[in-house]
């Protein structure tokens, strides 16, 4: 069988994997929804499986090993009909969706609780209801360029997806709770531009703003003084009320 016919029939079997497993395994109503969100927990499974200490490297093996077969189901010829082959194809690959769907929910934590949004970490994150690894991580890294969260609304800002968003309510109501005064404080008087335009609510056009005032200035002393500046509006400066340090 040549090449393009080999890739031809993979393609056309993932395609018929694809169609069953949004007919079968998601509901009519929020079959879209949930397409979406198993997409993202199947791209973070290597981050799920570290969080509940499996051994990477069998897990690899593993994978590798059953994709290996299927390939091979599909691009060797033989004297079972499409139809069959496309059906054991199916049949495979249902059973690993379904297998790490029920080890997902069974990871999971079965009543909320207020988690401190400035000191959980990765493996944890992963155990909230509708959070993988991708959200774990875009949280983490939101988490480190702000300094910190003061409140878990603030999620909103970066979680914008839409599975994310349509748990977004009960993330920030009773799962996640934040302590501002484990917020890192932004020194605008000693910190460099680099280090000032790195944060989330600052742009380009307001750090070079800021600096400038403070090298005309030496200090600045107030928020008042920085809303002086023009540059920000008035919704910025109350995030940045929340994070910024003039000593």
């Amino acid at each position: 069988m040549s090449k393009p016919v080999v890739r031809s029939v993979y393609a056309f079997c993932i395609f018929v994997v694809l169609l069953f497993v949004g007919r079968h395994i998601l509901s009519d109503q929020e079959q879209e929804k949930r397409i979406e969100q198993l997409e993202i927990q199947l791209a973070q499974l290597e981050r799920v499986i570290d969080a509940k200490n499996v051994v990477k490297s069998e897990v690899a093996s593993k994978v590798a090993a059953q994709s290996s077969s299927l390939v091979q189901q599909v691009s060797t010829p033989s004297k079972t009909s499409e139809k069959t082959m496309t059906a054991k194809v199916v049949d495979r690959v249902e059973d690993a969706v379904e297998k790490l769907t029920q080890e997902r929910r069974s990871n999971k934590f079965g009543s909320p609780l207020f988690l401190e949004l400035n000191v959980i970490d990765s493996a944890t994150l992963v155990r909230v209801p509708g959070i993988a690894g991708r959200t774990a991580s875009v949280i983490l890294d939101y988490r480190e360029r702000l300094g910190g969260f003061y409140s878990p609304e603030q999620l909103r800002e970066r979680l914008t997806w839409e599975v994310a968003q349509s748990y977004m309510d009960d993330w920030c109501n009773k799962w996640f709770k934040a302590d501002e005064s484990l917020v890192q404080m932004l020194r605008i008087n000693i910190l460099s531009f680099r280090e000032i335009n790195r944060h989330p609510y600052i742009s380009y056009e307001q750090t070079k703003a800021l600096v400038n005032y403070r090298e005309k200035h030496k200090r600045i002393q107030s928020m008042a003084e920085l809303k002086q500046l023009g540059v920000f509006d008035e919704e910025t400066l109350e995030k940045l009320s929340h994070y910024i340090s003039f000593e």
